[in-house]
């Protein structure tokens, strides 16, 4: 089990705790505006309360070493989520999703944090296939399975529904054996 992900000097990805429900709360309700444009779930979390939830299904998650380590802390302060979910142990595959304080974006954090998030799950978790679905008007959130070699395999139509409307999704997959070449070019 993989309790914490140490990616560089400025960021550390670790399992929440309860003590951390009010600063997860204050970073989603400080950014309600800008996550609520891509995420469903963002309207769901009014309170502390539903955040204590989310750190409830953290432990759960945890303990059945069913994902990574999720909460994003840069230089100290929680900035965020990174990790990998919806684990498949008979496919041997999962999902990464992601999401970082608006006035964060554009640094590169979230791409160094997949980044080690995908050698986690393929390197020590045994994974085979990841993927990344994002909506295709999300560029931001685009570039990063972009900028780490995922294969775009098409869109997921009407995948999502936000505010009353359904969304599409682009699905971007890698699988071990991608990582393993990408990886020997990198390091």
């Amino acid at each position: 089990m993989v309790t914490e992900i140490r990616v560089d000097d400025d960021i550390l990805l670790r399992w929440p705790t309860m003590a951390d429900v009010e600063d997860i709360f204050v970073l989603i309700d400080s950014n309600r505006d800008h996550l609520r444009r891509w995420l469903e779930w963002v309207e769901a979390v009014r309170s502390v309360e539903d955040e204590r939830r989310w750190v409830e299904a953290c432990e759960k998650a945890q303990s059945d070493g069913t994902g990574t380590p999720p909460l994003l802390v840069y230089r100290g302060v929680i900035a965020g989520s990174v990790g990998a979910e919806s684990f498949d142990l008979l496919r041997r595959s999962c999902e990464v999703g992601y999401f970082i304080s608006e006035h964060l974006q554009g640094r590169g954090i979230v791409t160094r944090a997949c980044r080690s998030i995908l050698s986690t799950v393929f390197d020590t978790m045994g994974m085979n296939r990841v993927q990344i679905r994002v909506m295709p008007q999300n560029t931001r959130s685009l570039a990063i399975p972009q900028r780490l070699g995922f294969v775009y395999e098409g869109v997921q139509r009407q995948a999502q529904l936000l505010h009353g409307q359904f969304h599409d999704f682009a699905v971007y997959s890698l699988l071990a054996s991608e990582w393993a070449d990408r990886k020997d070019t990198t390091d």
